[in-house]
């Protein structure tokens, strides 16, 4: 069944690899691209539909640390969190 779901997520970018995980009720994505001209931003949709097989997009926040993500897909809301308690 294709669902979505609407997250906010805390960005973190210039870090050693892709990693999404909660912190204290918080989603946290730490990217290793900069925060400079769209990098990080396409860095976390690209990362977000390679690893939950999905369609993303940012609905606010495109020159904000803290973005509001729409994600599509198949089983999306199991998906995702389960790949939240990976790590």
């Amino acid at each position: 069944m294709i669902e979505k779901i609407i997250i906010t997520v805390n960005v973190k970018p210039n870090k050693a690899k892709f990693k999404v995980y909660k912190k204290e009720d918080k989603i946290i994505a730490e990217i290793p691209e900069k925060a400079e001209k769209g990098k990080a931003n396409k860095e976390l949709i690209r990362m977000f539909e390679k690893k939950l097989k999905c369609k993303a997009r940012i609905l606010k926040g495109i020159k904000s640390k803290q973005k509001t993500i729409e994600l599509e897909g198949k089983n999306i809301k199991r998906m995702f969190y389960e790949q939240i308690r990976k790590n």
